[in-house]
């Protein structure tokens, strides 16, 4: 089972990928809101200026599938501090169940045989 976030109130769920998490890190993250009949992906791209967050609206009781391309989700430097951090994290407007497969944000469709 993909990660799967199911809203418990009607709002928002985001996945943040920071400015500085190059495309070595994170290649790509998608989402479906069906179940996973379609998926949505958005590529991550080097030297941004800002984070790249994408954003999905829920109504109560809907689901999240995600899944992702990737090595890693975070980094740090203890030399350089907070301001050398790089990955992504996830934001809500509201509260939402959490279940499933975390490492379908790093394998997508291959993450059962991992």
């Amino acid at each position: 089972m993909y990660l799967t976030f199911e809203a418990l109130e009607t709002g928002t769920i985001s996945f943040n990928i920071r400015k500085n998490a190059s495309t070595e890190e994170i290649v790509s993250i998608s989402y479906s809101t069906n179940g996973g009949a379609t998926w949505t992906t958005v590529s991550n791209t080097n030297n941004k200026q800002t984070d790249l967050e994408i954003t999905v609206n829920v109504t109560e009781g809907s689901k999240i599938l995600w899944k992702g391309n990737a090595k890693v989700f975070a980094c740090f430097d203890e030399e350089e501090g907070l301001d050398d951090y790089s990955g992504s994290f996830f934001s809500s407007t509201g509260f939402f169940n959490a279940y499933g497969n975390i490492m379908s944000l790093l394998y997508e469709d291959g993450f059962l045989s991992y």
